[in-house]
């Protein structure tokens, strides 16, 4: 197949998947995303959801075929469900509101590691709601760590790690 015959693998799609995810934490997810196109890159195992600036994927088009990637991978779709990265969680850091709990550094130094911790939420800041998992992992300092599965315990809360910086140390990525 000729360079110029070839299909072009990025088309929008998914800012509503990825506007409804981001209104669980921040306030308003629009703001976030304004300037912006959700950009999907659809394979056999799913699709990755990429946040391209808008005049940026006007050139796309022209150019897609000398394109490998393009913006920001936001999330990952497998089977039905959104599986956000760790770009994403600190692009949104600063506007994170809901469903995050902040830890401590040495907490925070264990949960990199890929280690599940036990901690009372008494004097944790946090913002917890049923409906939120992944919940994002704030450091003292407010930025990013992780996203991670909260558990209630009885008294405590469980917090599994699903993505974090760590992650990609440990994964060999």
């Amino acid at each position: 197949m000729r360079v110029e015959e070839e299909v072009c693998r990025y088309r929008r799609g998914g800012y509503e998947l990825l506007a409804s995810f981001l209104s669980r934490y921040v306030g308003d997810s629009q703001r976030v995303l304004r300037g912006l196109e959700v950009v999907m890159v659809e394979h056999e195992a799913g699709a990755e959801l990429l946040l391209v600036p808008s005049r940026v994927y006007r050139l796309l088009g022209g150019l897609c075929s000398l394109v490998y990637t393009a913006g920001l991978h936001a999330a990952s779709l497998r089977r039905g469900r959104l599986l956000p990265t760790l770009s994403l969680g600190q692009l949104v850091e600063h506007a994170i509101v809901e469903c995050y709990v902040v830890l401590p550094e040495r907490l925070v130094a264990k949960l990199t590691y890929g280690r599940s911790i036990i901690v009372e939420p008494r004097g944790l800041r946090h913002r917890l709601r049923d409906a939120c998992n992944p919940v994002a992992v704030l450091a003292e300092n407010g930025r990013f760590v992780a996203w991670a599965r909260v558990e209630r315990q009885a008294d405590k809360l469980l917090i599994k790690p699903l993505v974090d910086v760590g992650w990609y140390l440990r994964s060999g990525v």
